[in-house]
């Protein structure tokens, strides 16, 4: 968002206001619009393919249903065929890869989805008919418009580039790492996300209405104006509508950050600790939430431990089966669409074997207060604890609350309604802001705002700054290295020689072409 400001130092002939306090304003909105223009230069076009992505992935199953109808879609039938035959004949396709998760029909028109894996991030959808038992076809996940989208997002998530950081979440639990490695992909996002931040309250405060600004329209374009007013307008109302939306997309998008997430994560467990669950668990196997593909996301707000089965003896199976699991889930009441993952097994101790239990998850993304999963003894069928959203913490809760609305998904259709139009109206700013730049720079210039004096009009700026760099220290490193650029910046201009027929002081000191 580029900046609106009309007439900010001037007032009305008959205004008695201090020339004192005219220049301190004055000031203060020229710094305030310097900070809003750098902040857009940055993180507007990631903020951009953000919005672009975001909107594929809220409509993943209508986009699903649009290019996959062929295998996502069933004819149903009286007769199913029973679910290990199902999983079997998906099995058989790739012999070589091991079933990460099945999930059954979520409607009587969906077939059944088994999940195959290497072990090793690949993953592949295999999809069979319920009620013949026919293998209808596969798909890589995530190698759709909608995985490209979601790896796009999260800035690929590619761990070919990594940067080394100290961990805040170890002074907090000594057991966590004293470092974390994470992709410096996530790092840039995570920055940028938080330069939006700073975008949107400085869109706002650049927006509110002053006596200065009396002719200022608030929510009116001045489509008959033309020109520069008009897509001042256009921008002005659109930014100030988006402010609040983008303010609440970066807000419940941070706990998701690979950096700033983590240490959240920790920080929210000792605050207000989840309730354990009541059954032995597992050392070394946790249990995350999933991502819109299902997989387990391994820095999610949460993580619970796995719980453990008995031991196998002689008078025991050596595993329930899939169509037996499938029966406790319902008994369960787990909601349509719920996945089923197989035990994880562990024998870091061959002395001391770990054997997980089955688990059953609700549909994620969904509701809050939908969100549950359900340990199950892979030998016995016996439910061996459940963990709800109603034992979590405070600050997990309200956090889950936000990334449910963050997917369009925690109130239905009005929840997509309104994240479809705050991906929208981020488009729609960016490319206003950058046709405002255009009409506004004098010939010749690139229009970039000047460096402000120091003054004590703009003291409450610092003050926030440093309060944000405390809560997002990556956020905090990278305002120092601006100041250190736009100094260096600066310095240079100093030593070049100025000419005579230099732009007019009066067109430089404008903010959308009006004297501040």
């Amino acid at each position: 968002m580029t900046a609106t400001i009309e007439s900010a130092g001037a007032p009305a002939p008959s205004s008695k206001r201090p020339d004192r306090m005219r220049q301190r304003s004055g000031l203060l909105l020229r710094r305030i619009w310097r900070y809003h223009f750098y902040s857009a230069l940055f993180a507007g076009p990631l903020l951009v393919m953000l919005a672009i992505t975001g909107l594929v992935i809220l409509y993943t199953q209508p986009i699903h249903d649009l290019t996959d109808a062929s295998v996502r879609k069933v004819t149903p039938s009286i007769s199913s065929v029973p679910l290990d035959q199902q999983v079997q004949a998906a099995a058989k396709t790739h012999k070589e890869l091991s079933i990460s998760q099945v999930v059954p029909p979520e409607a009587a028109d969906r077939p059944t989805m088994v999940e195959l894996t290497n072990g090793d991030q690949y993953y592949l959808d295999v999809f069979v008919d319920p009620y013949t038992g026919t293998v209808l076809g596969e798909r890589e996940s995530g190698n759709d418009i909608v995985g490209i989208s979601t790896r796009l997002h999260g800035w690929l998530n590619n761990d070919a580039v990594t940067v080394t950081l100290p961990s805040l979440s170890h002074v907090m639990n000594p057991d966590n790492p004293a470092t974390v490695t994470i992709p410096a992909g996530d790092v840039v996002i995570e920055i940028a996300a938080i330069w939006g931040l700073v975008l949107a309250l400085s869109g706002i405060y650049l927006w509110w209405p002053r006596k200065s600004q009396h002719n200022k329209p608030l929510f009116k374009v001045r489509w008959s104006k033309g020109g520069r007013l008009r897509w001042r307008d256009l921008h002005s109302s659109v930014g100030v509508v988006l402010a609040l939306i983008l303010a609440f997309f970066i807000l419940s998008g941070m706990p998701w950050s690979r950096y700033w997430g983590g240490d959240f994560s920790t920080a929210a467990s000792k605050v207000t600790p989840n309730k354990e669950i009541s059954a032995p668990t597992s050392a070394t196997v946790t249990m995350g939430d999933v991502d819109r593909f299902g997989h387990r996301i391994p820095w999610a707000t949460r993580e619970d431990p796995q719980a453990l089965s008995g031991s196998p003896t002689a008078a025991q199976p050596a595993r329930m089966s899939w169509s037996d699991i499938n029966r406790v889930a319902t008994a369960e009441g787990m909601l349509p669409g719920y996945s089923i993952l197989p035990p994880a097994d562990s024998l870091v101790d061959p002395a001391k074997p770990e054997y997980g239990a089955f688990v059953l998850s609700n549909p994620w993304p969904g509701k809050v207060q939908d969100e549950k999963v359900v340990y199950v003894d892979q030998f016995t069928g016996r439910t061996l604890a459940t963990s709800s959203s109603a034992e979590w913490g405070k600050i997990q809760q309200v956090t889950e609350w936000g990334v449910q609305n963050h997917m369009g998904t925690q109130y239905g259709l009005v929840t997509r309604i309104i994240m479809t139009i705050g991906c929208v109206l981020t488009v729609v700013s960016f490319v206003t802001s950058i046709v405002l730049w255009w009409k506004r720079r004098p010939k010749g210039t690139t229009g970039l705002p000047k460096r402000q004096a120091r003054s004590s009009a703009t003291a409450g700026v610092g003050i926030i700054a440093l309060v944000l760099a405390v809560m997002y220290p990556l956020w905090g490193v990278s305002l120092i290295a601006v100041l250190a650029v736009d100094g260096l910046v600066q310095w240079l201009r100093g030593r070049r020689k100025t000419s005579t027929s230099a732009v007019p002081e009066s067109v430089q000191e404008t903010i959308e072409g009006e004297k501040v």
